[in-house]
């Protein structure tokens, strides 16, 4: 790939990361517990009420654990779509 192609790719990927939307999910009260009684995890990974995922309105029903993650699936599938059109 040429600069010009990466960075056109970069400007690309962060117009998709706007439309990136980003969730909150609760542990229940069993995994809390089981956080808290772990000796591997640090302090602030046992304190945790839960963790944060990303979705994309172009890809339901598939959380990613980043941001960037989900915005490049979904420009993948967008080229992967374009590219079905023109064959």
């Amino acid at each position: 790939m040429t600069d010009d192609q990466i960075r056109n790719y970069d400007i690309a990927v962060k117009a998709e990361m706007k439309r990136v939307i980003r969730h909150f999910c609760r542990y229940t009260g069993e995994q809390r517990a089981n956080h808290a009684d772990s000796f591997r995890l640090g302090y602030k990974q046992r304190k945790a009420d839960g963790h944060f995922f990303y979705t994309h309105p172009d890809i339901p029903g598939i959380a990613f654990d980043r941001r960037k993650q989900a915005a490049e699936e979904a420009l993948n599938l967008q080229t992967q779509e374009t590219k079905s059109r023109v064959a």
